[in-house]
């Protein structure tokens, strides 16, 4: 699951939460497609057996406006594989803020 996530419309720094039972033995988040656009397509692996259970981790997303489909492949000890998407729904807030200039031309003569 994703507790939270937060980002400016380029990259989102998303906060995984990772429980585990049975005989999983690694699970991967694939960044591809528009999750990595800007980003390395490096996908990350966990190894459960060197981690706590519960484990909580940071990785770096890029999200479009909407929902947002998250590869994730689960292995277990026999070699065997599940694939899902984990969805994740994005809704950037713009403001319409205006433009500001300021003139810092000082004329002290």
């Amino acid at each position: 699951s994703i507790s939270n996530w937060d980002g400016n419309g380029v990259s989102c720094n998303c906060t995984f939460n990772l429980r585990h039972s049975g005989d999983v033995s690694k699970v991967v988040i694939h960044r591809r497609g528009s999750l990595a656009k800007w980003l390395s397509r490096q996908d990350k692996t966990i190894v459960l057996s060197e981690v706590s259970n519960p484990y909580r981790f940071t990785y770096e997303l890029h999200f479009e406006d909407g929902d947002n489909l998250i590869p994730v492949s689960v292995y277990d000890n026999h070699g065997n594989v599940t694939e899902f998407d984990l969805n994740i729904n994005a809704q950037f807030v713009r403001t319409d803020t205006h433009d500001i200039n300021i003139e810092n031309d000082i004329n002290i003569w």
